[in-house]
């Protein structure tokens, strides 16, 4: 007789046994192995969800909010309370992002023209887009134009971050870059920080460094696995440190990227940048 801890036990090892089946027994062991990391989905992400987590709480509940390039969605049970739109560009959710049904979204636009009326919006969510667009600042202008007076804009951007989603991946980005363009957009930046310093960027490009690695071994993976799961423990106690260690660089000039706050001002208080 099968117990209820019993069954419980016997569904997850069938559920394991399809996931083998369907992805492969080597891709099922780098899924698993990779998901032993520190902070759990790694430092860049770890950082953006941290910023998502502060924007929630600087807008009020109801407030219309756009997630500009919103591609699978990933933040939007974060505004459960609040009206959320989203938008992106036709076919981007399905190639990038593999979604076939493109996420069900509001717009399907290209960011420099998004078809609403000027000062819509509350607030606009932009993460880690501007560097998969060819004209940044037209885009920030575009943003500013759809939010109201005393709306707020808020971005994320990396610095050091690797090619990625390539060919549509144009930039990188500074800290004073990244403030001209606000600038321009007459966009008042209230606050900019880094995600993480330089210990936060060594983690992520040892943990990259240690995916190619392993990707070196080819036929032979399926051999060396279990030496690849021990590795990816040591390694997370490892990547715990530098977590840890990241407070002692203040200056953080090396950075995986920055989050941004901005503001655009009430009319007749415009913010011009600084040529």
């Amino acid at each position: 007789m099968i117990t209820v801890r019993g069954r419980a036990s016997l569904k997850k090892d069938i559920k394991i046994f399809k996931k083998i089946r369907k992805t492969g027994l080597i891709e099922t062991v780098e899924i698993v192995a990779n998901r032993i990391n520190y902070p759990k989905r790694g430092f860049p992400r770890y950082g953006v969800n941290r910023f998502m987590k502060r924007v929630v709480s600087k807008i009020s509940d109801n407030a219309l909010v756009l997630d500009a390039g919103a591609g699978s969605k990933p933040y939007a049970h974060f505004f459960a309370n609040m009206r959320y739109h989203s938008c992106d560009h036709p076919g981007a959710s399905e190639e990038i992002y593999g979604d076939k049904n493109n996420s069900a979204h509001e717009y399907f636009c290209d960011l420099l023209n998004i078809p609403v009326k000027n000062n819509q919006y509350d607030a606009v969510v932009c993460t880690q887009v501007l560097e998969h667009v060819p004209d940044p600042g037209r885009v920030l202008k575009e943003l500013s134009r759809i939010i109201k007076p005393g709306g707020k804009v808020f971005l994320t951007v990396p610095q050091c971050f690797g090619v990625h989603m390539a060919p549509y991946n144009y930039f990188n980005f500074l800290e004073h870059g990244l403030r001209l363009l606000a600038g321009r957009a007459d966009l008042r930046v209230e606050s900019l920080e880094t995600i993480g310093g330089i210990f936060w960027l060594l983690g992520k490009v040892s943990n990259n460094t240690s995916i190619i690695i392993w990707n070196k071994f080819g036929r032979l993976k399926l051999i060396f696995s279990p030496f690849y799961f021990a590795f990816r423990a040591f390694f997370t106690v490892f990547l715990f440190m530098l977590f840890h260690l990241d407070r002692i660089d203040r200056g953080k000039k090396w950075t995986i990227g920055y989050t941004c706050t901005c503001v655009k001002p009430h009319k007749g208080r415009p913010y011009a940048a600084k040529s």
